[in-house]
């Protein structure tokens, strides 16, 4: 039998319901539990139901490899843009203007400035990704790759503050909050090239 839109929805929402959550993976799967569904007979919810029930562990543990697969393919794009201008101009921007306020206002109120502008960086990029979240739309598998980058940064500049007087030199701390500024840009550039290819390739 030949599926018609209403059908694939259902497959959709069986997905969904079973805990895989992501639009791109479920199209994928979708697809290929359409082409399984079309060499049976009319019985079409009855025959979902049992390639659900039957399929349910393969399908997680496929969710769990393309989940894996695209957080790998955004991992390598992140750290290839690390070595291009979306990581170089930030930092020399950000680094000059640091020592710019160095000069006039001194060591801790340059750190902190730099600190309160990588809290306001993060939270403004990622915003989208919180908002996409809270509403239940749909997002992408990459996104889960750089579920943890923001707090991977967050701890260590924490740290960093309360270390601050031991460490000698105005620049080791300048350089540290600059690198990590324009770490969150490169990867906020990522996601949207990614956001971008996707959205392409699923005709989003």
């Amino acid at each position: 039998m030949m599926l018609n839109a209403t059908q694939i929805q259902l497959i959709d929402r069986a997905l969904t319901k079973i805990g895989i959550c992501y639009i791109d993976i479920r199209l994928e799967l979708t697809d290929h539990i359409a082409a399984a569904l079309e060499q049976k007979d009319d019985r079409f919810e009855h025959h979902l139901k049992g390639y659900i029930l039957e399929h349910k562990s393969a399908l997680k543990k496929l969710n769990r490899k393309f989940i894996f697969i695209a957080a790998c393919k955004a991992y390598k794009r992140f750290f290839s843009n690390m070595f291009t201008l979306w990581f170089v101009v930030p930092f020399a921007l950000i680094f000059m203007a640091a020592l710019a306020v160095n000069s006039s206002y001194g060591r801790e109120d340059t750190i902190m400035a730099l600190f309160y502008t990588y809290v306001a960086v993060s939270c403004i990029l990622s915003t989208p990704i919180i908002y996409k979240s809270l509403r239940n739309r749909d997002q992408y598998s990459f996104g889960f790759g750089f579920s943890f980058i923001n707090l991977l940064l967050f701890y260590p500049s924490i740290y960093m503050l309360r270390i601050e007087e031991s460490i000698a030199g105005d620049n080791v701390m300048m350089l540290y909050f600059t690198a990590i500024i324009s770490v969150c840009i490169v990867m906020h550039a990522t996601i949207r090239q990614f956001d971008k290819h996707y959205k392409l390739r699923y005709n989003a």
